[in-house]
């Protein structure tokens, strides 16, 4: 990859009606049914291809049961009702569309008053390797003493058995931009691993969609897009393919792939609650197809793999917070009844340290300040009072970058860049002040996050 952002060839893709674009990925069809009727209301303009002899145009309007194979539309009716309590698309595999020996994986999901329902060719056995999946995934669990291993074999599991060249775990940051935080290549194949991606990488709209369908197939990216028809419904709009595993592919996304010189992927969305956490993003430098039911084991496993997540960052969380309450105590059992912190900091400053880690820390009372460690000038703090002094009372202020808030910190950042202040009494607006000085970050991107977007 080079050091531009592959989506240096953009458009202003955060506006990109992706939802809607009126085409489908070809190696699988889409029909959309009136409900309560099921009577055919869209369908894709390659449905010849997997209904011998079926014209597009001549299935509309004409009920589903008179199309595809009783059994199959008597699934599809029972799934849908699993499908409008769960509010995402849920797959049946192994299922026929005529009554011949080739099997499809469909899915079924609701969009507005219709039925959406996808088809796509089965792998005989791949259910299989989705067991291999699953069942690597507990065993390598036990061996993971942290979630940076955690990932990583997580990865690892997840090439072995899909068979992609390289395999990431993408974490979302604050700021939403992404890193590459876990990955497993083929050898010979470029690695990506601790690369930075600006937030325009994976617009709003994108990570909108990720947390409402959790897996995302791409088999080829230079297919030609089947159009449905109609092109509009009643409503005068496209249909909404938003939970649509066919859903044709952004050309602004295509055109990122191909700058990576990636020809197939596979995405699954990583969740945290309600939140995007990040994403298993797998690559493939020729075409890639991946049957059904592996798919639904790799959504399967990136689901366990996100309660796998969310438990080790809440364990260490608690670790940090029994840590800070373990410190307290001691600091309270150290105190003498006539002697407090604000009165003599320096006896009590390790114990602070080992709460609250910082380079220097103070107290400011009665318009005094005492200190230890890294601070900065006594008149610089005067001013940073007046500034917390407009703050509410009882408010704790706490910035990495107190400069980006109070301009005058600009000229001691390199004493005290990041700032907490706790207030200690409500009248006389004392403060206990803990400095960590500024921190110089090397982040390497994959992306020019300063780039200006170009519209193209």
């Amino acid at each position: 990859m080079t050091s531009e952002s592959p989506l240096s060839v953009a458009v202003d893709c955060a506006q990109e009606p992706i939802h809607i674009p009126g085409t489908i990925q070809p190696h699988g069809l889409l029909l959309a049914c009136t409900l309560p009727d099921w009577n055919i209301a869209h369908v894709s303009a390659n449905v010849a291809t997997f209904l011998a002899g079926a014209d597009p145009q001549a299935l509309l309007g004409r009920p589903l049961d008179h199309v595809l194979p009783i059994e199959t539309v008597h699934s599809l009716r029972n799934q849908l009702q699993t499908a409008m309590l769960s509010g995402t698309a849920e797959r049946l595999d192994c299922l026929s569309l005529d009554n011949g020996a080739q099997r499809y994986d469909l899915t079924v999901h609701m969009v507005a008053s219709l039925a959406v329902i996808e088809a796509a060719p089965a792998v005989m056995g791949a259910g299989a390797h989705g067991v291999t999946l699953l069942r690597g995934l507990a065993g390598r669990l036990r061996r993971a003493t942290t979630v940076t291993r955690l990932l990583t074999l997580a990865a690892q599991q997840v090439r072995a058995v899909t068979g992609y060249d390289r395999v990431m775990i993408y974490r979302f940051l604050p700021d939403e931009s992404g890193e590459v935080v876990a990955e497993a290549v083929r050898p010979g194949t470029e690695s990506y691993l601790g690369l930075r991606y600006p937030a325009t990488d994976i617009p709003a709209q994108a990570r909108a969609l990720y947390r409402r369908q959790p897996l995302r197939l791409i088999p080829d990216i230079d297919y030609e897009p089947v159009p449905l028809l109609p092109t509009r419904g009643p409503d005068g709009l496209p249909l909404d393919l938003s939970l649509a595993s066919l859903r044709s592919v952004s050309p602004v996304h295509i055109q990122y792939l191909r700058n990576m010189d990636v020809r197939a992927t596979l995405t699954v969305s990583l969740m945290r609650g309600d939140h995007l956490w990040g994403l298993i993003a797998c690559h493939h430098m020729e075409p890639h197809y991946l049957s059904g039911a592996l798919c639904s084991a790799a959504e399967l496993f990136g689901q366990m793999l996100s309660l796998q997540i969310d438990v080790r960052e809440q364990q260490q969380e608690q670790q940090r917070v029994s840590d800070a309450q373990h410190a307290h105590d001691q600091l309270l059992a150290a105190m003498s009844p006539r002697d407090t912190v604000f009165e003599d900091l320096s006896r009590y400053s390790d114990m602070l340290n080992s709460m609250i880690g910082c380079d220097g820390m103070a107290v400011w009372s009665n318009g005094q300040l005492r200190g230890q460690g890294v601070l900065p000038p006594e008149s610089a703090v005067t001013e940073l009072i007046a500034y917390l002094e407009q703050k509410p009372v009882d408010q704790i202020y706490a910035t990495a970058s107190l400069s980006e808030h109070f301009a005058p910190a600009a000229s001691f950042a390199e004493t005290a860049s990041g700032v907490l202040a706790i207030p200690i009494s409500r009248m006389a607006k004392d403060y206990l002040l803990f400095f960590r000085r500024e921190l110089i970050q090397t982040v390497t991107w994959g992306g020019n996050p300063d780039k200006a977007v170009q519209r193209d």
